[in-house]
């Protein structure tokens, strides 16, 4: 079972947060290990084991980044941690935003900073706003491996940018 079969909701990269919260707070309640106290000391665990699979699957469906990452591998897509590129091209076209980055390091400037940010911000939505109709479109009875590639190229690059803007308050 997958975690969109554990809260009885629909697969989909984008999710109705409030009905996922709430389907949540019911498989919480309804599995509680408090409620099997008293019960056989196998029930207890399995109340356990569901408890922790009901609060990995909200983490994993309630942030936008790991619910895609997920949605790619219950579709077939693999990640080997370590070894996953950035597409070439996206390299390049944040290449002028990772010269300011050198620059800013060798002699820290707030408004330098300020400037990096906005870029990636830019480049953030442009991603956003290319894969947006994918997202809403994707059909997930007749899955497109084509597709799903190029919104694990999306995940990588935005994974990218986090790591970026991450350093940079380091």
């Amino acid at each position: 079972m997958n975690y969109f079969e554990l809260f009885g909701i629909t697969p989909s990269f984008i999710l109705d947060e409030e009905e996922l919260r709430q389907k949540y707070y019911e498989k919480s309640r309804e599995y509680h290990p408090d409620r099997f106290g008293l019960l056989p000391q196998e029930e207890q665990i399995h109340a356990l084991k569901m408890s922790t699979t009901i609060n990995k699957a909200y983490r994993t469906l309630s942030s936008k980044r790991e619910r895609i990452k997920y949605v790619l591998e219950i579709n077939g897509i693999d990640f080997v941690e370590g070894s996953e590129k950035v597409p070439q091209e996206f390299l390049i076209e944040v290449m002028d935003i990772n010269e300011m980055i050198m620059e800013f390091k060798m002699d820290p400037q707030n408004d330098l900073k300020d400037d990096i940010l906005k870029q990636l911000k830019r480049v953030d939505d442009e991603l956003n706003e290319g894969i947006q109709s994918l997202f809403e479109e994707f059909n997930f009875q007749n899955k497109d491996e084509k597709q799903l590639l190029l919104i694990k190229d999306y995940y990588l690059k935005t994974k990218y940018i986090d790591r970026i803007v991450s350093n940079l308050d380091n």
